[in-house]
């Protein structure tokens, strides 16, 4: 088989980090300037509209059908039109909110830090549907599928609260947890779903998995000790770097891991690494590189992109989209195809 060399599709100039961005294969939304979200065509890059004055906070951003929800500031949550960018609504949160969750039909946020309850929302008309503090400090929220709720995981527990009224329909003692705090980030998306169990690190290289409505937890052992912090599945894999700096990919089916290769990464939080169609796998790092490794391991290639990678790898069709510390939005592809013209959007 022959493999086409990593190249350039287009790029975005965004003015600022880029550390969250959300989308589909038809739209991506990214944060402009820090005070500004666009929605991009994610095979050209081309800019469809813009939203201005959006207070830089902890402002998150969510793509759901039709709409995109963010958090605008500390204390506002905003939804607009997906295809036009004009705003729907805009109700007031409890200040210093955060973590964001968004369904078709809720939107539930809350637990950052233990600063504040969990707040839901009615996604269509804005209108508040429950809030609830939890009675202990949370490590994580998650929009968790098989139960239509959102789970929060505690130090030594589970709890899964239905997102029409906040009520506990289900709980799980999670004891063995690994002792280090966890990252303020958190993947967003349903968990729960084939091919995206909800993971969470034991000590060592213990992996707790949990899936199901009836919160069936397994445990695994991954073979080697990760040094990442937040673990997800993606298809049944699960990428983490180990204690000797090296990318490796679980395969929870044949319950094997695989070595792929050195990773220059500094980042704990998570990996930056995708399993692109041909059977490769490519990963970013915090120096800025796109790194390409073979199937069963070993590096292909290696190229200096950016200042350093910030958000996960979003695959589009034959392109790999991703922002970047360098004040861009970039999207590369390894298929041994034209480039397509960089985009230059009106500023």
């Amino acid at each position: 088989m022959t493999l086409g060399s990593l190249r350039p599709v287009w790029s975005y100039a965004t003015y600022s980090g880029v550390s969250t961005l959300d989308g589909s294969d038809t739209l991506l939304i990214v944060p402009v300037r820090g005070s500004q979200l666009a929605a991009l065509d994610p095979r050209t890059g081309e800019e469809r509209w813009r939203h201005r004055d959006v207070w830089r906070g902890l402002n998150q951003h969510r793509l759901i059908p039709n709409r995109v929800v963010f958090l605008d500031g500390y204390d506002r949550l905003v939804t607009l039109d997906a295809n036009t960018g004009e705003e729907l609504w805009t109700v007031p949160t409890v200040s210093m909110t955060g973590w964001l969750h968004a369904t078709p039909d809720v939107l539930v946020m809350g637990a950052w830090r233990d600063y504040t309850p969990l707040q839901a929302f009615d996604a269509r008309s804005g209108g508040l549907r429950w809030m609830e503090a939890l009675p202990h400090p949370a490590r994580r929220t998650a929009w968790y599928a098989p139960l239509d709720a959102l789970m929060t995981v505690m130090d030594d527990r589970v709890q899964c609260r239905a997102l029409t009224d906040g009520r506990v329909v289900a709980e799980l003692a999670l004891p063995g947890l690994l002792a280090t705090p966890m990252p303020d980030w958190q993947f967003s998306g349903p968990f729960g779903t084939p091919g995206r169990a909800l993971l969470e690190r034991g000590e060592g290289d213990q992996l707790l998995i949990i899936t199901g409505p009836e919160l069936h937890l397994e445990e695994r052992h991954l073979g080697r000790e990760p040094v990442t912090l937040r673990l997800v599945e993606q298809g049944g894999e699960v990428f983490f770097q180990d204690a000797a700096r090296q990318l490796c990919a679980y395969d929870l089916g044949r319950d094997v891991t695989t070595v792929l290769g050195p990773l220059e990464n500094t980042r704990r939080d998570r990996i930056p690494a995708v399993r692109l169609p041909d059977g490769t796998v490519l990963a970013g790092t915090s120096s800025g590189l796109l790194v390409r490794y073979a199937p069963e391991g070993g590096v292909r290639e290696r190229v200096r992109v950016v200042k350093r990678v910030l958000t996960p790898l979003t695959l589009v069709s034959d392109t790999v989209c991703f922002g970047t510390q360098s004040g861009q939005v970039m999207a590369w592809t390894w298929r041994d195809v034209a480039a397509a013209p960089t985009a230059h959007p009106i500023c």
